[in-house]
């Protein structure tokens, strides 16, 4: 399935050149019980790199970030798939303006962290539950690092270099994302939900702005202010009928080039 890369010789680490994506080799070893808590999947390529809805994750070898996080244990039972979501999205909003901060980054509902109006960050968390019980979570991420261009197909995409005006090492923002990731999974407690909720819609991307979306399902466009996420992780945008609540999928953010 893939070719072995360098060891950075981390017990919690599986590294590789090419891989076909990270977050089906992590699912792979989940279903085959192999799976441990805290292990990543990190990748230099991938062949077949998934977003969400299935959109594909294309960017040059060894220069960005490819990695699946797997979450396991009792804890997830405690916690619900939003709060992680929140969660996750919070943590990494919260380490890259640490290491940039002279750019506005925040989370575009529901998975994309922009700088300024650039996507950065891709997350696709995937769950896996065994009967009614949740086992595990895939975190995977794709972070666009030290790549800078990126082509007509993709006017809207940043880097960490981009806004940084310097070149990153991958493996340190790998190994603190890690951490930082695991830290906040385990001290989250089920009723810290409304601190991580307002943390959650502080960060939102858009908020109290007017923007235009597209409705998936009629294929309408239409203007509306992002207002927040409520603690369902439905999106409230007022528009021209109201309030209007809308789930992940329904709509597509129209982002000026």
């Amino acid at each position: 399935m893939a070719n072995q890369a360098v060891n950075y010789n981390q017990k919690w680490l599986i590294q590789f050149n090419t891989i076909d994506s990270t977050n089906n080799y992590a699912t792979k070893m989940v279903e085959d019980g192999l799976a441990h808590h805290g292990k990543v999947i990190w990748a230099l390529q991938q062949t077949n790199g998934r977003g969400q809805r299935g959109k594909p994750w294309i960017t040059n070898e060894n220069e960005n970030i490819m990695m699946s996080l797997i979450l396991q244990g009792e804890k997830l039972g405690n916690t619900h798939p939003i709060h992680l979501n929140m969660l996750i999205a919070n943590t990494l909003c919260r380490y890259f303006q640490q290491i940039i901060p002279n750019v506005n980054i925040a989370i575009k509902w529901p998975n994309d962290i922009y700088f300024n109006d650039k996507k950065t960050v891709g997350i696709l968390i995937e769950n896996i539950f065994r009967g009614n019980k949740w086992n595990s979570a895939i975190i995977g991420l794709g972070i666009n690092v030290n790549q800078t261009d990126y082509g007509i197909l993709l006017p809207n995409a940043g880097s960490l270099a981009y806004f940084a005006k310097k070149q990153f090492e991958l493996f340190p923002i790998i190994s603190d994302l890690r951490a930082g990731i695991l830290n906040e999974f385990q001290q989250f407690q089920p009723e810290q939900f409304d601190q991580l909720l307002e943390h959650y819609n502080d960060n939102l991307f858009g908020r109290n702005q007017w923007r235009t979306f597209i409705n998936r399902s009629t294929q309408e466009s239409f203007e509306g202010k992002v207002l927040k996420v409520n603690a369902n992780g439905m999106l409230l945008i007022e528009t021209k009928k109201g309030i209007q609540e809308f789930g992940n999928g329904e709509i597509e953010w129209i982002i000026n080039k």
